[in-house]
């Protein structure tokens, strides 16, 4: 894997000794709160049910928990309309023109909502061995707008504009 022909530092590492972080990446759920966090697009790619899916981190950057992420799956299935919309409605992205195809619409939303700014409001879920973070509401801010230069530069997109850059 190209590490044969560089330095590695060789010593002992004892999984035994060590106690397991409590979640990935050793971090705790954030508090169920408010914050003003900023869309970093991780993945576009394809969900369990088969629908165009985006994976996003929301990192706050503002107060106490500054530089914590909190992970999203965001599916673009036939029932995620309202959601969908909503993710537009927080982030202050441009609506698409009419119906359009639920993968053109993925990557649109992936190509401009990165490093948009919204307040979101987290909470936090049960769900047995570990506690989970869900964001519950996306609301726009006044920086929102002023943060993000948009590709199209206007309220609305066109089916062509949809269709570029499609990875799937």
């Amino acid at each position: 894997m190209g590490v044969e022909n560089e330095q590695v530092q060789e010593y002992d590492l004892d999984l035994g000794a060590a106690e397991a972080a409590s979640a990935l990446g050793g971090f705790d759920p954030v508090p169920s709160d408010q914050y003003l966090a900023r869309v970093n697009v991780k993945e576009l790619g394809v969900s369990k049910g088969g629908y165009p899916q985006v994976v996003q981190e929301w990192q706050i950057i503002e107060g106490e928990y500054t530089g914590r992420t909190v992970r999203e799956w965001v599916v673009f299935g036939p029932r995620s309309a309202p959601f969908i919309r909503a993710r537009f409605d927080g982030i202050q992205l441009g609506l698409p023109v009419g119906s359009m195809k639920a993968v053109a619409l993925a990557a649109y939303y992936a190509r401009e909502a990165q490093g948009r700014i919204a307040r979101i409001t987290v909470s936090q879920e049960d769900r047995g061995d570990r506690t989970y973070n869900n964001v519950i509401r996306i609301e726009p801010t006044e920086d929102a707008g002023t943060l993000v230069a948009t590709t199209s530069g206007r309220g609305t997109v066109s089916a062509s504009e949809l269709a570029e850059d499609v990875p799937f």
